[in-house]
């Protein structure tokens, strides 16, 4: 095919990657459609936005026949038409979350390579969904984080190779952009700034030095933070983001010190705004006092590489789509898809890394954040791999294993006891428990590898459980086959209550299967591939309001099947439903978990009473006070007090309740609550209940709300 090369010379490419752009906004107009005459490798072959008109013009300003407004219809011509995409879509209007896990997803698991634009999603676990999606389609995704290939950055990154630079012993960046007050708040447009602009830093240190160990951030001024990075080599970098600076200053500086053998006589590197670099060499700076020259007496000098504007004549730094690396990703990203090959820099590792550094900046202040989580491995000789995971209840930092039965956190410090199934790991009970839990099965296994989860990770009076994810073949449709939950002792009467519940409910579609045979130590389910309700509320409150309504339709359809009289809401009870207990599948379908508390002949409405309040304090942000939380639900009319509105109106046309029958009962509900945690010595835990017992009924604004 005859195509132009970058000085508008007639060239042959056998097969040029065709690209699909999705999204025709200004940045893809100022910056990635200008980048790509610079890559004769790459095609322009379709354009697609929201925007129908929009999406049209681009077309036919570019020379391309194909434009379309729908990504399903760009998602059809895929393998046929186009060979990758680009996508730049940016952020939702309402929940400020990057869109990219939302739209993304379906474009990788058909195997399709994608350049994204940062920042790729909200959070480390958000992005979860692209990579996902990527492993599933057998493909690969690039991040738009163009500073690492800026020509800047790679000097830097050659010069600290030097055998000369010696090791890099300790950096610091100094960042032009407001710290916001609650950097997770995305509708905010402070918190939405700082995600957009703080990765431009984050991926130039993953780029340099990799991810570090651990982060600790200090908030300073109004708009200033500190940030300090350690690593495990005994590298230590400071991040100073500067909210406050003169908008005329630099936007951004960093220094990077090696060392050498006289402590105070090392190499320095400044890398000023991303273009200018200057090397600094170790040498002799002349007796104090008595030079008259700036020129160094051992011939030792900075060097220094700047973007010459004059020469070469015609060089490309003249263009910032060279000096700032949008060329290079670009043509990095069409070299990974000719090649077929996953992309060195910008892919899903560094991606993933960048993410959990922005992650470290939602920590508590002065709170460490521990960026690499270590998961307890050990293969059991002629049994089955085991992997433990557990976190810190005091500031949910990752936990590692001090000895066979403690634990002790790697951010505050707290050493814990373990679950003790045995009083070493790995523990025979917990062994004799699946291999138990196997043959009760009656399978043979392919492959034996269990996932433990303990209940929050520590032990609690009466409470130590483990969670298993069990896998037992090759070829699972799901990452694991079944889900088992076992108790350190008998007394814990849980496995028979849920395992009578679920064999007793196995008609309604939302019951998970339950396996094997009843026993007193564990219950065994089918595993349900999904994402919790609660976690989608936080990530996509729009998207995840139509599985809250579908939620209630299905308690609803539960609650009014059982009933002993028609007339009156009692009958079987979940005991303990809330967004926790509810997983969205792949395809839509909702389940209900953890089924121990289920009862036969219980107040149906303490069910619904526990879903919606729950429902708000997830809305309502859990760190506020229990008083002002339980005053945000029930007193002040809201989005919040809408939804639940909502809920309750579904829930109450399928079973005929009113929204004042159930407002009605919350005292009732509130002792219950209260009576439960007494009887499972957690009075502590009272949280929101406490606040309810002397509820303001008439005041309650869920029956106002049409």
């Amino acid at each position: 095919m005859k195509l132009l090369g970058i000085e508008g010379e007639i060239i042959e490419v056998e097969k040029p990657v065709r690209l699909a752009v999705l999204g025709c906004g200004s940045h893809v107009y100022r910056n990635i459609l200008p980048s790509i005459r610079y890559i004769p490798d790459a095609v322009l072959t379709v354009f697609c936005d929201k925007n129908a008109e929009k999406a049209e013009l681009f077309a036919k300003y570019h020379g391309v026949a194909n434009w379309c407004s729908s990504t399903d219809e760009l998602l059809k011509a895929f393998p046929e038409k186009y060979d990758a995409l680009l996508v730049i879509i940016g952020f939702s209007p309402e929940t400020g979350n990057p869109l990219y896990p939302e739209i993304i997803p379906q474009f990788l698991e058909r195997g399709i390579p994608v350049w994204l634009e940062k920042p790729p999603a909200a959070s480390y676990q958000q992005l979860g969904l692209l990579t996902a999606a990527a492993k599933k389609g057998n493909t690969f995704f690039q991040t738009g984080f163009k500073m690492m290939f800026a020509p800047a950055l790679q000097q830097v990154k050659k010069l600290i190779g030097a055998p000369k630079f010696g090791k890099p012993q300790s950096f610091d960046v100094s960042y032009a952009v407001s710290f916001p007050s609650d950097v997770r708040d995305l509708t905010d447009v402070n918190a939405r700034r700082f995600l957009d602009d703080i990765v431009h830093i984050l991926s130039q240190i993953q780029f340099l030095f990799g991810c570090p160990y651990k982060m600790t951030t200090y908030r300073g001024g109004e708009n200033d933070a500190v940030a300090v990075l350690e690593y495990k080599n005994g590298l230590t970098g400071v991040v100073r983001i500067l909210g406050g600076i003169s908008i005329t200053g630099p936007a951004e500086y960093m220094r990077i010190v090696g060392n050498s053998d006289k402590i105070d006589n090392g190499t320095l590197i400044e890398l000023k705004n991303a273009e200018e670099v200057v090397l600094h060499e170790p040498g002799n700076p002349g007796s104090y006092g008595r030079d008259f020259s700036f020129v160094r007496a051992d011939g030792t000098h900075s060097h220094i590489w700047n973007p010459n504007l004059r020469r070469p004549l015609g060089a490309l730094s003249l263009h910032s789509h060279a000096l700032y690396g949008y060329i290079n990703e670009l043509a990095a990203f069409v070299d990974c898809v000719k090649n077929r090959t996953a992309p060195m820099i910008g892919g899903a590792e560094d991606t993933a890394a960048v993410m959990k550094m922005y992650d470290s900046f939602a920590a508590k202040n002065g709170v460490s954040h521990v960026l690499s989580r270590k998961i307890r491995t050990e293969t059991l000789p002629g049994t089955f791999s085991v992997v433990e995971e557990f976190s810190c209840d005091n500031c949910h930092g990752s936990m590692f294993v001090k000895d066979g039965w403690t634990a002790k956190c790697e951010s505050c410090g707290k050493t814990v006891q373990l679950v003790e199934f045995a009083n070493r790991w790995p523990q025979s009970a917990i062994r004799k428990i699946l291999k138990e839990a196997v043959a009760d099965l009656g399978i043979k296994p392919e492959v034996w590898e269990a996932h433990l989860r303990y209940n929050k990770g520590i032990a609690k009076e009466n409470y130590q459980r483990c969670f298993v994810d069990l896998k037992l073949h090759k070829k699972a449709p799901t990452k694991y086959d079944y889900f088992i939950k076992a108790a350190k002792t008998r007394r814990d009467s849980f496995a028979k209550t849920e395992y009578e519940a679920l064999s007793l409910l196995k008609k309604f579609a939302f019951v998970p299967e339950v396996c094997g045979k009843c026993s007193s130590k564990y219950v065994i389910q089918k595993y349900e591939e999904g994402t919790l309700l609660s976690s989608l509320m936080r990530q996509d409150p729009a998207a995840a309001e139509k599985y809250l309504l579908k939620a209630a339709e299905c308690l609803a359809e539960f609650h009014k099947s059982s009933r002993i009289d028609a007339t009156e809401p009692m009958g079987y009870v979940h005991g303990d439903i809330d967004p926790w207990q509810v997983i969205v599948k792949k395809n839509g379908e909702l389940v209900f978990v953890d089924w121990e508390d289920f009862q036969r002949n219980e107040n149906q409405l303490f069910d619904i009473l526990n879903f919606v309040l729950m429902v708000g304090v997830i809305y309502a942000k859990d760190k506020l006070p229990p008083a002002k939380l339980a005053e945000k639900i029930l007193y002040q009319k809201s989005d919040l007090t809408r939804l639940i509105a909502e809920i309750l109106a579904v829930y109450g046309k399928l079973t005929g309740v009113t929204a004042e029958d159930i407002i009605k009962e919350i005292p009732a509900y509130a002792a219950n609550r209260l009576r439960r945690l007494k009887k499972m010595a957690r009075e502590s835990e009272g949280f929101i209940y406490s606040y309810l017992a002397d509820v303001r009924i008439k005041d309650v604004v869920w029956k106002k709300i049409k």
